[in-house]
């Protein structure tokens, strides 16, 4: 379908959905979406979790614990009296390339979607897959995460073909 000016649509990268294990508040694994292909804020009453879902996106995104009010990356690990002694925790952020259609329609770009993990354990290690293969976090980690808007990936061509090649 073409624009008003006759261009047809770009795809652009959007987040899916995130599944959290052992991450902060969330003991076991949580699934937060799917997203809706224009979310903009994360809402909730006090102590719902709202932080922690947008902390889950930067440890994703390789920022440091300190950088998410933690002083190491074990701490990222949940830790309650009904759930002691977790391993680790562990960030799966699920993308997909769409194009966007009237309304609130898109349509999933065929073959575009691909899942970039990061776990944490207790030794204050991490590991970064790229659907499931264990990959070295790209030095463009953190500036894809400056790139993006809290739910869709708007990020830019250089961002996205770097996190691609990874694929």
């Amino acid at each position: 379908m073409a624009t008003d000016d006759g261009e047809e649509p770009k795809p652009r990268l959007m987040i899916q959905r995130m599944e959290l294990t052992n991450f902060k508040s969330y003991a076991g694994t949580v699934t937060i979406g799917p997203f809706e292909k224009s979310m903009t804020s994360v809402v909730g009453p006090n102590g719902s979790g709202k932080s922690n879902v947008i902390d889950a996106m930067l440890f994703v995104f390789g920022f440091r614990a300190k950088q998410m009010r933690q002083n190491k990356v074990s701490d990222l690990i949940h830790a309650s009296e009904e759930h002691k002694d977790l391993e680790y925790a562990r960030v799966s952020v699920f993308f997909q390339d769409i194009v966007d259609l009237p309304g609130a329609d898109y349509r999933v770009v065929d073959k575009s979607q691909f899942v970039v993990t990061r776990e944490a354990r207790r030794d204050n290690s991490s590991t970064y897959r790229v659907n499931d293969k264990t990959r070295p976090l790209p030095r463009s980690g953190r500036f894809c995460a400056r790139a993006a808007s809290i739910s869709t990936i708007t990020a830019s061509s250089s961002c996205k073909a770097r996190w691609s090649r990874l694929r």
